[in-house]
Order: structure tokens, then C-alpha cells, then sequence
């Protein structure tokens, strides 16, 4: 595709021959020019959309990345807390069986201890009752007796006692290593939803990778046609230099003593007086992406549809109404209508200079040429028609005014004032 491209672009541009001696021959190497815009105009709006689409697409892969890490620093953070519960959970059960293994010693001990005074009580018995059948004490007998009948059967209660613990802790260490099983599933399945998402990462990585490089790539040929259109200009002035040299002007207005500048000799031609774009070699026509190397006037910003005025008395030389459509969308910056200014409209003043109104939505259909206005006149509306990149008034004021043979003002860098020096 980008050769086929690239072989067009070799075809479109063939030099003009600087010994043109003729008004038919420059007025076809225009419609020849007119042609090639068309067709890189047509390049440029379908990379446009390539490059949004991309650009749409690598937002997109972009935020899924972006959530899918947060998605997976949440199972790690998971992971990690189900960690810390094993752990919690075997120190448990270590502290249970700690637990077991004592109350098992003090139900031995105390058994012991039953065993040896259940001896001592069996001799003390013998003793005693014969004793008691020598001394007749038999008081004194049953009070021992009952005394070591309170000792026994409190040694019994506590060995129940250690007995009925133990089988607590018995229960509670089954009941840790249910929770321990339980857990090390629960980090089984955590471990596989974070497998699970580190391969979507990864394979919505590749596909923000691959779109970054499609865009990149598309973006150069954006970049390329670009530039092929700007070359149309320097050989629209090259047809200009010819046009001056052979003077087969359609129209030629030369301005005899130019005003000092700060002279306020014209009104801002619309009731904005906010400037997108001044006047000479602009940042945005250094980037190459009006095509254009010099900005012959300056942009004003405003909306579609607004008044825009004379912006002194005069002469109206020249116009071109609702032949050229508003641009919008991916549709801009389009050479091919009226070499780029769209719907415009020319204003010879007293002092021979010339204001130049462009990308108008329509002039005045009731204004005709030759037709006199006075300053703030309404003569048109701003629109978006031409080379424009959004809805403005370009506003020139030329020293040195001429149409061109197909009948649209030359942009004469040289021929043109700085109109913030005037207005």
C-alpha cells in the first residue's frame, strides 16, 4: 500500500516549466494542481481516520491494560492476605496442639497424683479404723473419711475438667485444619485468576502495541502526504512568479504609499477580535501542517455563521460565492477549491490597498463586483470552506493584489501587510 502510494506521489509532482508563455498553459498546470490536491486530499482524510481510529484504539487497549494491572495488584494484594491467614492459621494450630499436649501431661499428672492418694487414703484407712476400734473415736474417723472422700472427688472433677478441655482443643485444631485446607484452595484458585489476568495483560499489551505501531505508521503517511501538499503551494507561487513575470493577471491592484505602521486605518472586520493565527512565519506554518510556509494574514476566530464586515470603504474586485463547500470532519485543508481560500470576497480601498476576506460560508448574494461598501458593511458570513482547519475569517490586507488566471487571489507573500500593524 505505501508503495502504490509512494509511486502516485512520484507521478503527481512533475516540475512546472518556469518558461510558460501563455494564459491557457498556466490555467491548466492549476487545474492540474486543483486535480493533485484532490487526490492527496483524499490520502489525508483517510489517514486522518486511520490515525483517530488507531488513536481510539490505543486509548482503549491503553485503559484495559491500566485495569487489568489493577485487577492483578488486587490479587496479589489477596494472595498475600490469604498468605498472612495460613500463616495466622498454622501458628494457631501449632499453639492448639502446644495446648494438647499440656492438658494430656496434666490429666497424666493428676492421675498420678489420684492413684497415690487413693493408696495413701487405702493405708490411712486401716490405720484408722483400728484406731477407731481401739479408742471408739468414731467421730474423728468419719470427719477423715469425709475429708478424703471431698479430696477424691475433687481430683476426679479436674481430671474431667482437663478431659473436656482437651476435646475442645481437639475440636478446634479440626476446625483450623478444615480453615487451613479451605485456604490453601482459596490461594489455589487466587493464584489461577491472577494467571488468568497477567495472560490478558499481557495479550492486550501486544495488542496496544501492535496499534501504537499501526498508528505510528499510519501518522507518517499522514506526515508524507502532508508534506506532498505542501510542495502544491511553492508550486502554486512558482505559477504566481510566472503570472507576475508574464503579468497575465486576471486583476492587478498595486498600492502607491504605504501607511506607517500603527496607523488605524481599517476596523476589525468581525465583532471577535480574538487572533488564532498572526501574521508571517507562524509556529503552525513552520509545522508544515496548513501547507503553507508563510502566513500571508491572520485568523480570526469565530463561529460559523458570524457577521464579517468591511473593514473600510471601498470597491468590491473580486469574490467567489457558495462554490466552495464548508469542510468539516476529517475534510480539511482543502487546496483544491479556489487555490485554498474557499468562498472569499475583495475589497479595493482609496489608498489602492486591498483587504481579502476567505473561508467564508457565503458573501452577500446581493453584493456584486464592482459594487461600493462602507466600512462595517455586513458582506459575508465566516465559515469553514477551503484550506482551513477549523472555522475562522482569514483577513489579509495586500500592497500588491492580483487574481491569478483562474480567477482567485495569489497569496504574494511579499505583496501582503501585517494587518494587527493597521487595524
Amino acid at each position: 500500500m505505501l508503495k502504490v502510494f509512494l509511486i502516485i506521489v512520484a507521478v503527481l509532482f512533475v516540475a512546472i516549466p518556469v518558461n510558460a508563455a501563455n494564459v491557457s498553459y498556466l490555467e491548466n498546470q492549476l487545474d492540474e494542481l486543483k486535480q493533485k490536491d484532490k487526490e492527496l486530499q483524499e490520502k489525508s482524510n483517510q489517514y486522518r481516520i486511520l490515525v483517530n481510529e488507531k488513536a481510539q484504539e490505543v486509548d482503549s487497549f491503553q485503559s484495559e491494560v491500566n485495569y487489568l494491572s489493577s485487577q492483578i495488584k488486587s490479587a496479589e494484594s489477596d494472595i498475600a492476605q490469604t498468605n498472612n491467614n495460613i500463616y495466622l492459621t498454622d501458628i494457631e494450630i501449632e499453639r492448639i496442639e502446644i495446648a494438647i499436649l499440656s492438658a494430656i501431661d496434666n490429666i497424666k499428672e493428676k492421675k498420678d497424683n489420684t492413684g497415690e492418694v487413693l493408696k495413701s487414703m487405702y493405708k490411712t484407712d486401716k490405720i484408722t479404723f483400728l484406731e477407731t476400734m481401739l479408742t471408739g473415736n468414731f467421730e474423728g474417723f468419719w470427719a477423715s473419711q469425709q475429708y478424703l472422700q471431698s479430696f477424691q472427688n475433687k481430683l476426679n472433677d479436674s481430671i474431667d475438667q482437663l478431659g473436656i478441655l482437651y476435646k475442645d482443643l481437639e475440636r478446634k485444631k479440626e476446625n483450623k485444619n478444615s480453615e487451613l485446607i479451605e485456604l490453601a484452595e482459596l490461594k489455589n484458585k487466587q493464584e489461577i485468576q491472577e494467571n488468568v489476568l497477567n495472560n490478558q495483560k499481557s495479550y492486550k499489551k501486544n495488542l496496544l502495541s501492535k496499534s501504537e505501531s499501526e498508528k505510528k505508521e499510519f501518522q507518517s503517511m499522514l506526515n508524507n502526504t502532508q508534506k506532498q501538499r505542501t510542495a502544491l503551494i511553492n508550486d502554486i507561487l512558482r505559477i504566481e512568479d510566472e503570472v507576475k513575470r508574464l503579468k497575465t493577471f486576471k486583476l492587478y491592484v498595486e498600492a502607491g504609499k504605504i501607511p506607517p505602521q500603527g496607523v488605524k486605518i481599517f476596523i476589525w472586520p468581525t465583532d471577535n477580535l480574538f487572533t488564532t493565527q498572526g501574521f508571517g512565519e507562524t509556529s503552525f506554518a513552520r509545522s508544515g501542517k496548513g501547507g503553507y510556509a508563510f502566513h500571508n494574514g491572520i485568523d480570526i476566530g469565530a463561529g460559523v455563521g458570524d457577521n464579517v464586515y468591511a473593514a473600510a470603504e471601498g470597491e468590491v474586485i473580486g469574490k467567489n460565492n457558495n462554490e466552495c463547500n464548508n469542510n468539516i470532519g476529517y475534510n480539511l485543508g482543502d487546496f483544491s477549491c479556489q487555490g485554498g481560500w474557499g468562498n472569499w470576497i475583495a475589497i479595493k480601498h482609496p489608498n489602492e490597498l486591498v483587504t481579502l476576506y476567505t473561508h467564508l460560508t457565503s458573501v452577500l448574494s446581493s453584493i456584486k463586483i464592482g459594487d461600493r461598501v462602507e466600512a462595517k458593511d455586513k458582506i459575508g458570513r465566516v465559515g469553514s470552506s477551503g484550506n482551513v482547519t477549523g472555522p475562522h475569517l482569514h483577513f489579509s490586507i495586500y500592497k500588491e493584489f492580483f487574481l491569478v488566471p483562474k480567477g482567485y487571489p495569489g497569496y504574494n507573500y511579499e505583496g501582503t501587510l501585517n494587518p494587527l500593524h493597521y487595524l
